[in-house]
């Protein structure tokens, strides 16, 4: 992967507005929280969470539920008489886990797969050289899963930043 693309995908996003600490903070405590792992009432729209001087912001949808979709993580921190919310997109840690043990496993099946192909192979047999297909399946599956996990997810993030800039009255800035 191209670095300049990693780096603008992974950029930290910041905004400045004219608001009080106390004021962002309150606002988006306002917003009705969520619940990942097991939703206890469903808002569609914005959901935030805040903790501190620290939010997560999260888009549900009325139909669809995107393990993979990635969440605001921001902090709100007073410079003088403005106010800065920085933050990145990242998805949940609990799909981050399920995905490192998803691909940690099929790397392990891979290797051992691969070794009883090759010990196949010099017997001159080829029965596990088709289970490779079956991993590499399976590996497929996983990259495409996050991928159209990701690409469902894209809108969102505009919305979750439209609705910073629009309930927070906040505008980009670069430090």
């Amino acid at each position: 992967m191209d670095r300049r693309k990693f780096q603008k995908r992974n950029k930290e996003i910041c905004l400045l507005t004219d608001y009080p600490k106390d004021y962002v903070l309150k606002k988006l405590g306002e917003q009705p929280k969520f619940h990942l792992v097991l939703p206890m009432e469903f808002h569609v729209g914005i959901n935030a969470k805040v903790y501190g001087d620290r939010f997560q912001l999260y888009h549900t949808n009325q139909y669809l539920r995107n393990s993979f979709q990635r969440i605001f993580y921001g902090s709100v921190e007073q410079r003088g008489e403005k106010t800065i919310l920085k933050g990145r997109f990242r998805v949940h840690p609990f799909v981050t886990c399920f995905m490192l043990l998803w691909f940690g496993l099929i790397g392990l099946f891979t290797v051992l797969l691969l070794l009883a192909a090759c010990a196949d192979l010099i017997r001159g047999e080829a029965e596990n050289c088709l289970s490779l297909l079956f991993i590499f399946g399976l590996c497929m599956m996983g990259i495409a899963l996050v991928w159209i996990g990701r690409r469902m997810s894209k809108s969102k993030e505009k919305i979750m930043i439209g609705f910073l800039k629009e309930t927070l009255n906040a505008r980009p800035v670069d430090f």
